[in-house]
């Protein structure tokens, strides 16, 4: 319940030494300084996404370039590059979508089974922290996981690039 004006006049009447102060105004820096706390650890965790797709970016380069004369070969026998792009892209955005699906299971399970709690009580004691356990907003990881589909496509896209008709024709007047 709050207090109205009044019964506040009337406590610091009746009260000479009383000073009624709101919690707010006591321990707005120590809620400024949880949230700028959360929003660091949230910013971690995007810096960890990206970190996590120029993997994926070097991964997809590295075998594209790698399987270039089969790809070249392939052309030889037919396949043009827009239907070997197609394929490929859809091939990896499947398994990069299947493990963000997976990732996100086993994340709001090991949440919901208070399974992460052990880490966090481990990386931050309770001398030093305060208790809390993990609730993840579910706006907050759809957000997350558009970002990380984003950064996947884009990690995807740009390594297929390197596949058209002067590459793999290249390719086979120097290697064949």
């Amino acid at each position: 319940d709050s207090l109205s004006k009044e019964k506040i006049e009337s406590l610091k009447d009746s009260y000479d030494n009383i000073d009624i102060v709101h919690w707010l105004d006591t321990y707005n820096q120590l809620i400024s300084a949880i949230n700028i706390e959360k929003r660091m650890y949230q910013s971690f965790a995007y810096l960890l996404i990206i970190i996590s797709c120029l993997g994926i970016f070097t991964i997809s380069n590295h075998t594209l370039v790698n399987k270039m004369r089969s790809f070249a070969v392939l052309n030889v026998f037919g396949v043009n590059n827009r239907q070997l792009r197609n394929s490929i892209f859809m091939l990896m955005l499947l398994f990069a979508s299947l493990s963000t699906a997976i990732g996100f299971i086993v994340t709001r399970l090991l949440v919901y089974f208070h399974l992460l709690d052990p880490l966090l009580k481990m990386l931050f004691p309770d001398e030093l922290f305060y208790n809390f356990t993990v609730n993840i907003e579910i706006s907050n990881a759809f957000y997350v996981l558009l970002i990380n589909l984003f950064s996947i496509i884009l990690s995807i896209y740009i390594p297929l690039k390197i596949i058209d008709s002067d590459t793999t024709t290249n390719i086979l007047n120097k290697r064949i």
